[in-house]
């Protein structure tokens, strides 16, 4: 299965909780074969912290606004099983 995650973050653990449980789903359904790529926005106070720079298992696109990671998510999202809208 191939999903598409638009969430807060998981590149940074820090003042949030969002991270974590990320990474683990994410882990765990790359470890049972599933292709996983997760958006998140770049911003500075995320950026400054940030404990997660290249997952393993699955992928990271990090973008500065919409409109320039909007084909790429489109595409992304059309060839996925799935997609997941998080705050």
């Amino acid at each position: 299965m191939k999903l598409a995650i638009f969430g807060l973050t998981i590149s940074s653990s820090w003042g949030n909780g969002h991270a974590t449980l990320w990474r683990a789903l994410c882990n765990a359904l790359a470890a049972q074969g599933h292709e996983v790529r997760f958006f998140e926005r770049y911003v500075d106070y995320y950026s400054n912290h940030r404990d997660l720079e290249l997952p393993q298992n699955y992928e990271l696109s990090l973008y500065p606004d919409w409109e320039n990671v909007r084909s790429e998510a489109e595409l992304s999202v059309r060839n996925a099983d799935g997609a997941i809208v998080s705050s």
